[in-house]
């Protein structure tokens, strides 16, 4: 829906760039040029980044090559991604409210079995501020070269690995307070596969989830949006935006598997930080 109508945006102005380019219209070949470049950049940064699909970098390449066709200038057809990994990192004078080392309370089931059996409302709650979590089990991101929660990769908590068919959804908490109000914040973290977002109870952000596909345990990413390879270690950034106001706070994420059959779930080196 939303995604489609940005591609077409996307798509017709370096398009149109490069008509009014052959028509020996400069001004509105720059126009179009530019409002394209600004909408590309604007959807890797806060949108798709890692997640970008094929259809998103095959728009970047058609805009690089009207760059290239208007002002001569030549650019790596992978100029987006590059430019989007450079924006990941954590400013000097940013301030962490929640880092790696630290504590979180995590869920993981390994019988398959959904947690709203014997909780109807789970689905609904677990990312509340005042959720009930003491039964949750409770481990440390190890600040190191081996960080994170999962199975079928290093990670410094290492979750049982269920049977074939039951690797599905995995949820964890983490309780931080704060003594001044933050904007600007930012959660970057690696995530194999597929990650919902939520702060004090809200939904903040997606990684690797449909925008409509509602919350569940038998919610998968599908095979759009699979990690592999040295992706899985890719950074990967949710931006919370709005304000922070001093006090308590939770931060909650569900961890989406590609399918019940894959061979690893993994989530790691998480920092949200602020300003």
């Amino acid at each position: 829906g939303d995604d489609l109508c940005d591609f077409g945006r996307m798509m017709g102005h370096s398009l149109a760039a490069m008509v009014y380019h052959d028509q020996d219209d400069a001004e509105r070949a720059q126009s179009h040029l530019d409002e394209g470049w600004e909408r590309i950049e604007y959807y890797y940064s806060r949108i798709a980044g890692p997640d970008a699909t094929c259809v998103t970098r095959c728009v970047s390449v058609l805009a690089i090559e009207a760059r290239s066709k208007i002002t001569g200038e030549t650019l790596p057809n992978d100029y987006f991604w590059r430019h989007w990994e450079a924006s990941l990192a954590i400013p000097e004078d940013a301030l962490r409210l929640i880092d790696r080392g630290a504590e979180w309370q995590y869920l993981h089931p390994v019988d398959g079995v959904d947690p709203a059996v014997t909780d109807p409302d789970f689905q609904q709650t677990f990312f509340s501020r005042d959720y009930d979590d003491h039964a949750w089990s409770t481990g440390r991101e190890d600040d190191g070269p081996v960080s994170g929660f999962g199975y079928g990769d290093p990670v410094a908590v290492v979750w049982e690995k269920p049977e074939k068919g039951q690797r599905k959804t995995a949820y964890l908490r983490c309780h931080f307070d704060t003594e001044q109000e933050f904007s600007d914040l930012r959660l970057r973290m690696q995530c194999d596969d597929g990650a919902i977002v939520y702060l004090d109870g809200q939904e903040v952000g997606r990684l690797g989830i449909p925008p409509k596909a509602t919350e569940g345990y038998e919610l998968m990413t599908g095979g759009m949006y699979e990690m592999s390879g040295s992706d899985e270690r890719r950074w990967r950034v949710v931006w919370l935006g709005g304000r922070l106001p001093a006090g308590s706070h939770v931060l909650a994420i569900s961890l989406h598997n590609i399918s019940p059959e894959s061979s690893d779930l993994r989530i790691g080196n998480m920092v949200l930080f602020g300003s």
